[in-house]
């Protein structure tokens, strides 16, 4: 027994630390004291150092003998213990022989001894077979011990070391002797509660190449430090209970190309962006030519079925020569929606280079693409209705105004295409955490191949029934598939978006989750033609087919 090496009590079972043994002054014999852990033997008002009796502490043993000690000293009842039990609580236990421990392949020793190296390929023969391994909440401190089980288990590739405070790991380990790749086919790695640093992180992907599934939670990160470059295969990732307040720490994570499921519940995140720019270049000027904005031209559908839309190039109101769009042959309806066109809104004509390129808005409400906002806020006119002229295209506002020119950036850099961040995310967990904006709903949307999320007890639904606020985010998560654990069924998210249309009816500025719930209304057959009249009470009616 040594300073520093763990030790767990007789007694309670609480580990802790040695910081000194020997004599100690005015008692007899030999005393260790003991920097015993948080959840240890002392309460937490009194010291968390004690002294002990040495025959009152147990020391740390070698996988092999943890593994001896669970399975060969278990004892099974006899008949006289179960009398009186239920077949159900019977105290059945394997009893495994030494020579059976060979073909195991999944081994659980959480709050076993285990915690010190093991002799020359001692694991390898005792367990040619493991596969799987847990030795979480045992007395391990160092990483000599880990990079043995690595290193002699060929076979492994799940491993739980959580719950046991590591020193930082050395660039020394594995030793310079050793190869520079410990494993690989180790393919999940549990290091949660270990107080590892992003350092020691990084140096174990450059030493686990195949890593696929990462657990850092409850480790205190308030960022992440992760080099993607290092974990090229790496699909979960799991950075729960930690202090993350902000998306931009996370946002680099949209680099790991094989991601799949991001995990960061119970983090002070208190914003979520989804879309990112490579090359930041402002291109308002190329979109709204001279003037620096998009002329309107307000047309009144009541006098006159001609509608001339115009750009602001030093002519009046013609483009290509004065070519004017004839609609006079349009019904008053489409998709539904009752008086597509009404009198005195206005009309911009705009290249068709906003829609083609890949545009963002970036403004104080955060980042947007370009063509969703002008498939969300407008009523496009489509190219089967409408003649092209010189690469524009025709959209009757729902807005006042278009976007400022200062707001438009484009994104995709060298290659010209540009897609939203994390577009293979399939499960996001975000329970917990301190979203209270219906844009970071907008935001999390946005990534295209989410199929699962999870957002239980973040202050933006603190108000609301269970119901509504069920219905609230399946309007805002369209391509959600799961919510909470639930599959989402067709009619739920029809009454969902049903909901959310009537509480923001005739609302001067709804959220953008309402046009698309709007459009998607107008095109379901399960609602029929949905009528907007707007009344003293704001009624939708509804007239099934």
């Amino acid at each position: 027994m040594k300073a520093g090496s763990r030790v767990r009590g007789k007694r309670d079972g609480s580990r802790g630390s040695v910081k000194t043994f020997g004599r100690v002054s005015g008692k007899k014999g030999v005393w260790v004291a003991v920097d015993w852990d948080p959840a240890g033997a002392t309460s937490p008002e009194g010291p968390s150092t004690s002294h002990c009796r040495p025959d009152d502490l147990l020391e740390a043993q070698t996988l092999l003998e943890a593994i001896k000690t669970k399975h060969e000293s278990i004892e099974l009842e006899t008949d006289e213990e179960r009398e009186g039990k239920s077949g159900s609580d019977w105290g059945w236990s394997l009893h495994v022989k030494a020579r059976d421990i060979r073909a195991l392949e999944s081994i659980v020793l959480s709050g076993s001894l285990f915690g010190c190296c093991a002799r020359s390929n001692e694991i390898s023969a005792a367990c040619p077979n493991l596969s799987e391994l847990d030795v979480s909440s045992s007395l391990l401190s160092e990483w000599e011990p880990v990079w043995d089980i690595l290193s002699q288990c060929s076979a492994l590739r799940l491993l739980n070391i959580g719950n046991n405070p590591l020193s930082p790991l050395a660039d020394t380990y594995p030793p310079a002797a050793g190869p520079s790749v410990v494993s690989t086919m180790l393919r999940e790695l549990v290091l949660n509660n270990t107080g590892i640093t992003w350092c020691s992180v990084n140096l174990l992907l450059a030493r686990l190449p195949r890593l696929r599934c990462l657990h850092l939670c409850s480790n205190n990160f308030i960022g992440v430090e992760l080099d993607c470059t290092l974990a090229p295969h790496l699909v979960s990732l799991h950075l729960d209970h930690n202090c993350i307040a902000a998306w931009s720490e996370v946002h680099h994570l949209r680099l790991l190309r094989r991601l799949r499921w991001l995990s960061l519940s119970h983090n002070p995140l208190a914003d979520v962006s989804s879309l990112v720019w490579d090359v930041e270049q402002n291109v308002g000027d190329q979109l709204y030519p001279c003037t620096g904005q998009a002329v309107m031209v307000s047309e009144d559908i009541a006098t006159s079925k001609q509608t001339t839309m115009a750009m602001g190039s030093g002519t009046d109101n013609d483009v290509d020569g004065g070519r004017s769009w004839d609609h006079s042959d349009e019904d008053d309806t489409d998709d539904g929606f009752e008086g597509r066109w009404e009198t005195g809104k206005d009309i911009f004509c705009l290249p068709l280079e906003v829609l083609s390129r890949p545009m963002l808005l970036v403004s104080d409400k955060g980042v947007e693409s370009m063509a969703r906002w002008f498939k969300a806020r407008m009523r496009l006119l489509y190219q089967d209705r409408l003649p092209q002229t010189e690469g524009y295209f025709g959209v009757r506002s729902a807005v006042s105004t278009l976007p400022a020119p200062s707001d438009v950036r484009e994104c995709g850099g060298a290659s010209g295409s540009a897609q939203p961040s994390f577009h293979r995310l399939q499960l996001l967990r975000l329970e917990g955490t301190a979203l209270n904006d219906w844009e970071h709903l907008v935001n999390i949307g946005a990534m295209a191949g989410l199929c699962e999320v999870r957002l239980t007890g973040i202050p933006l639904c603190d108000n609301m029934d269970p119901l509504q606020r069920r219905q609230f985010l399946l309007a805002h998560l369209p391509q959600v598939k799961i919510l909470d654990g639930s599959v989402i069924l067709p009619g739920e998210r029809d009454a969902a978006e049903r909901a959310f249309l009537r509480d923001n009816f005739g609302s001067t500025n709804p959220p953008l989750a309402y046009s698309r719930a709007r459009l998607r209304a107008s095109k379901s057959r399960s609602f029929g033609q949905l009528y907007a009249r707007e009344s003293k009470g704001r009624v939708l009616k509804y007239a099934k087919k």
